[in-house]
């Protein structure tokens, strides 16, 4: 189980250090199809909420076990999108984890066009994903 305070917040805090600045990588990721999903879903009570819980926790589970393997952070959530953070572990653009930001997105990517169809009894969906990466300071 993932804490739901990062660990590098959590040991700058642990230190004093409540404000500062890094270099890193950040990834925010949408799905689509998931708004459809969830209306047509939650129109059938309580077996089809069960039923997008279900959903929501087998396509979130890779994705944040994806970015955690990946050194990154979910910083929020926002519906059926999240931001995440990989930061460079020398502070610095020559140490920015770029490369394993770009195969978390992809492997993300993979995940959706593998399992992105959903099967239930009351329809079929298919979802799809977009990712975007930034680097900087913030």
């Amino acid at each position: 189980m993932n804490n739901l305070i990062p660990g590098f917040i959590a040991d700058k805090y642990s230190n004093g250090i409540l404000s500062g600045s890094f270099y890193a990588v950040t990834m925010f990721m949408d799905i689509s199809g998931f708004t459809p999903m969830t209306g047509a879903l939650i129109k059938n009570g309580r077996e089809g909420t069960e039923i997008l819980g279900e959903i929501l926790n087998r396509i979130f589970g890779p994705v944040i076990d994806a970015i955690h393997g990946r050194k990154g952070f979910v910083t929020v959530f926002a519906g059926d999108a999240l931001s995440a953070v990989f930061i460079s572990e020398s502070g610095t653009p020559g140490g920015i984890p770029a490369d394993e930001a770009a195969r978390c997105a992809f492997e993300i990517k993979e995940n959706f066009r593998r399992a992105g169809v959903i099967e239930t009894k009351f329809g079929r969906f298919e979802l799809n994903v977009k990712t975007g990466l930034s680097a900087g300071f913030p």
